[in-house]
Order: C-alpha cells, then sequence, then structure tokens
C-alpha cells in the first residue's frame, strides 16, 4: 500500500492528510504537494496530519525527512506543523528541520498543533 494524500482548505491554514504506509524515500514526492496546494491557496500555513499513516522510522529515516523538511519548505517560507502518533513524535526530527532554517514542530494532538500555527496560546 502506497500514501494516498487528501488536502483540505480551512479558513487560516490548508489541512494536508497523509494516509497508507510510509514507504521509505519515495514518499518525499508526495510531500511535493504541499508546495502545489500552499502555490494554489496563497497560504503558508500547513497541518501535515499523519494520524492516518503508517510508519516506522529509524533514527537515519528521522534525520533524513528533517532535513528534507528544512530543503524543501524553509526557502518556501512555509508554517508546518506535523501531528501524528505519540510513538512516532520526537524532538530529534523537529530540531533537524529547525536546525536548518525550517519553521516546523511535531505534535501527538492536532489542537496543540492548530493553535501553534494560528500563533494561539493553548
Amino acid at each position: 500500500m502506497g500514501i494516498e494524500t487528501e488536502v483540505i482548505k480551512k479558513d487560516d491554514y490548508i489541512h494536508f492528510k497523509l494516509m497508507g504506509e510510509y514507504p521509505g524515500k519515495d514518499a518525499f514526492k508526495d510531500f511535493d504537494q504541499i508546495i502545489e496546494a500552499s502555490s494554489k491557496y496563497d497560504c503558508p500555513i500547513i497541518l501535515l496530519d499523519c494520524t492516518d499513516f503508517k510508519y516506522e522510522l529509524s533514527t537515519y529515516d528521522r534525520y533524513e525527512i528533517g532535513e528534507y523538511i528544512a530543503e524543501t519548505y524553509g526557502s518556501k517560507h512555509l508554517k508546518i506543523a506535523l501531528v501524528g502518533n505519540p510513538k512516532n513524535i520526537d524532538s530529534f526530527t523537529e530540531t533537524v528541520a529547525q536546525n536548518r532554517g525550517a519553521n516546523f514542530r511535531m505534535f501527538s494532538e492536532q489542537e496543540k498543533a492548530i493553535k501553534w500555527l494560528l500563533n494561539k496560546k493553548p
């Protein structure tokens, strides 16, 4: 099973939902849809919803994802919150992306992710 994506334009952000299973580095091509949706809707605020996405990541996978996020989205001035399964949320991927210039955070609760995206205090 590969990746399925759903793009939902909300009032203040784009809800980008990933479903399926992580196929490794090949998944990165599906993430390019984030840039397309941001341009299409003229909206730099992205909720990357991985709650229905199955993935087991090694430390190296986490590093590569953080690096990819920074290289791909950092220069686009996108603000991205990833929400996913608590067992897969860690500070390593977030730190790698942030240290390379991405405006990126990871959350296990969608409400907290949206509050951060919209700069609202929890």
